[in-house]
């Protein structure tokens, strides 16, 4: 069955001043997979518009003086809806070091990983279904060019600050499908 994809780069507001670069569709060789950990609301799995508001105000994990918008070009809720949150020729803040070369795709929730107790535990079945239907989509029909090996957990990309994403359980299900 087709995945559903939200366009949703329009529908919110920016921050008033900030603004992404932006690079060639070609010059992107990985993916990346995170978990929002974004704190400051109650239901961080469901709500996206209170998510990106977390990102764009001043003192969010990634920013101190906010995001231009959410820093992930793709955003699954636990219920496996698909956001499409900025072009990817955006470069978002998404994974200090590669944003030059990698689309940012994240998981709404707080997921338990190494030395972190996630407020949800663990993503949703129906996210992860959704996560490998992106992934597979994004390799067959976007990114030709990426190989399975080129899609990794945040945690593989800076294991010393962000040892945690996106959660065991998510790189769990990642590992097994780069396995398949």
């Amino acid at each position: 069955m087709p995945i559903n994809i939200i366009k949703y780069w329009n529908v919110i507001p920016r921050h008033p001043k900030l603004k992404w670069a932006t690079r060639k569709l070609e010059n992107i060789t990985k993916i990346v997979v995170h978990q929002l950990a974004s704190p400051a609301y109650p239901d961080s799995t469901k709500d996206i518009d209170n998510n990106i508001k977390y990102f764009v105000n001043p003192g969010n994990h990634i920013a101190k003086a906010g995001c231009p918008y959410i820093p992930y070009h793709v955003i699954i809720d636990d219920d496996g809806k698909v956001y499409w949150c900025n072009p990817f020729e955006d470069i978002t803040w998404h994974c200090k070091g590669f944003n030059t070369e990698a689309v940012g795709i994240g998981l709404m929730g707080s997921f338990d990983g190494p030395g972190f107790k996630g407020k949800n535990k663990n993503p949703t079945e129906a996210q992860m279904n959704s996560l490998i239907q992106v992934l597979d989509g994004f390799r067959l029909y976007m990114f030709n060019n990426i190989q399975k090996t080129n899609i990794y957990g945040h945690c593989e990309l800076d294991s010393k600050n962000k040892s945690a994403c996106p959660g065991t359980e998510a790189m769990r299900v990642l590992n097994q499908w780069r396995n398949t």
